[in-house]
């Protein structure tokens, strides 16, 4: 079974997923899965909440983390992240 401690959402651009993994401060994470998501539509947001809810499923233990929010060896939460895991921690 694929082992994941970070489940990140690449919350800015979808067609940039591909440069996302080159970031060598994600890289650095090893163990992790990127979901595309974008925090700006309703839509999408619902989407996204249902992927997050299912892969939290699988992996219980995963950190959920904005790809915006990997800096320079720490992380730099932001308003709409901290939203989202909000809402997720409200869902069974």
């Amino acid at each position: 079974m694929k082992q994941v401690k970070y489940i990140l959402v690449n919350e800015t651009d979808r067609k940039n997923h591909h440069r996302v993994s080159d970031n060598p401060y994600v890289r650095d994470l090893r163990h992790y899965h990127i979901v595309d998501g974008d925090l700006t539509s309703s839509l999408s947001r619902a989407e996204l909440v249902r992927v997050l809810v299912e892969l939290r499923r699988h992996f219980p233990d995963a950190k959920i983390l904005g790809v915006s929010e990997i800096g320079d060896h720490c992380i730099i939460v932001s308003d709409a992240m901290n939203a989202l895991r909000r809402e997720l921690s409200d869902l069974p």
